[in-house]
């Protein structure tokens, strides 16, 4: 293996760069330390990416060992945790190369493990579409996908998988709600421009604007209006430049739960449209409730019962199903997230009909009757790509 020029030099910047920081700090010239330590982040960053990519076929041949060694579960291969150097992207590390008003909005996924294949269930369809685009953007002539499904589809957990399905992409994470917030005490188009800068610049795998339907909101006070158009504005010229040069090159993924209030003008810069549908049919919806009670002991809830709970549930999606367990076996628990369902079902004999009953009369669709019709009228018109 031969030492990339570039990760020689990137080191010794940062290092260089370190030692002018510290001295401006000794000086108290604060402004200057500041910088002089920014530029220093992004060479050590640039060396860590140099790194994990120089040493990325040799982590892969020796994760394959592993796969097919017999006893692999026994034995650690020296090198496996190199992959995880993606970790530099997280938020600590970003808030010494983004300016302070960035960090809050952007962030890279990292560490924590979601399954692509296990985690995101009953939507194969849409993943396979997903898969395909993501393999190869250029025989799609797509890099740029508007993930729509109302509330509870599972589109932010699918964008957030990518890394897991495919580790030599990092994802860089944009909340568009924290971006607003951002840009109402700092410079909004400034910001946004940094945003998409770095993410060009450290040649992150795939950025995920997560929510961009909140920026065409129509009931924002006077005080936000001028931020959201800011931000509109600037990410319609970077979308807009990615779908002019068509060269397919960085893959954005942007998630939308209302994708009707997009203006066209957006909206025409996405080259491919993904629907994440909901269980239209009381046997899907019967389906995934009996699938997960049947982890649990419930001896007073039938199959009756089950089948009145799909007819009553049209317009929920598969996670506001799971949801209503969660609920109903979390009843008599403090913590309502944090139970390990398969652990303990084992203890929880107390989990009746009346639980069932009490939590479904309350839990309401993510699919609004309001909202139906211009959900059905935007698929319509917008079909999933294949």
């Amino acid at each position: 293996m031969v030492i990339p020029v570039t990760l020689i030099n990137d080191i010794k910047a940062a290092v260089d760069l370190s030692n002018q920081a510290n001295v401006e700090d000794g000086k108290k010239q604060f402004a200057n330390a500041i910088r002089l330590y920014r530029k220093a982040m992004e060479s050590y960053l640039n060396a860590a990416l140099l790194i994990r990519n120089t040493c990325a076929p040799f982590v892969e041949r020796a994760q394959k060992l592993k796969e097919f060694s017999g006893d692999a579960a026994e034995q650690e291969v020296v090198g496996e945790g190199i992959p995880e150097l993606k970790r530099i992207f997280e938020i600590a590390v970003l808030s010494q190369v983004l300016p302070p008003w960035c960090t809050a909005a952007g962030t890279v996924i990292a560490g924590k493990k979601l399954n692509f294949d296990k985690d995101i269930q009953g939507i194969d369809a849409t993943k396979l579409v997903f898969t395909q685009i993501l393999n190869d953007p250029k025989a799609k002539s797509a890099s740029t996908i508007l993930l729509h499904g109302p509330h509870g589809t599972g589109k932010s957990f699918l964008a957030k998988s990518i890394y897991v399905k495919y580790p030599e992409k990092s994802i860089f994470i944009v909340d568009i709600d924290q971006l607003i917030i951002g840009g109402l005490s700092h410079d909004p188009a400034k910001m946004t421009q940094m945003l998409t800068r770095n993410y060009k610049k450290h040649n992150t795998g795939v950025l995920v604007l997560d929510g961009l339907d909140q920026l065409y909101l129509a009931e924002y006070p006077d005080a936000k209006k001028p931020v959201v158009e800011a931000i509109k504005t600037e990410l319609q010229k970077y979308m807009k430049d990615l779908a002019d040069k068509k060269e397919y090159k960085e893959i954005v993924i942007a998630t939308s739960f209302m994708p009707w209030l997009i203006t066209d003008d957006m909206k025409g810069t996405f080259q491919a449209k993904i629907n994440i549908p909901i269980p239209d049919s009381e046997d899907a919806r019967k389906a995934i409730i009996k699938a997960e009670l049947g982890k649990l002991r419930v001896p007073t809830y039938k199959d009756g019962d089950i089948q009145n709970l799909a007819k009553n549930t049209n317009r929920f999606s598969r996670y506001q199903l799971l949801r209503i367990i969660r609920y109903a076996l979390a009843r008599n628990f403090n913590n309502v997230e944090n139970i390990p369902m398969k652990e303990d079902a084992e203890r929880l004999s107390h989990m009746v009909k009346e639980d069932m009953d009490k939590v479904s009369a309350i839990i309401k669709p993510d699919l609004s009757e309001e909202d139906e019709p211009k959900h059905k009228a935007f698929i319509a018109a917008n079909p999933t790509a294949n």
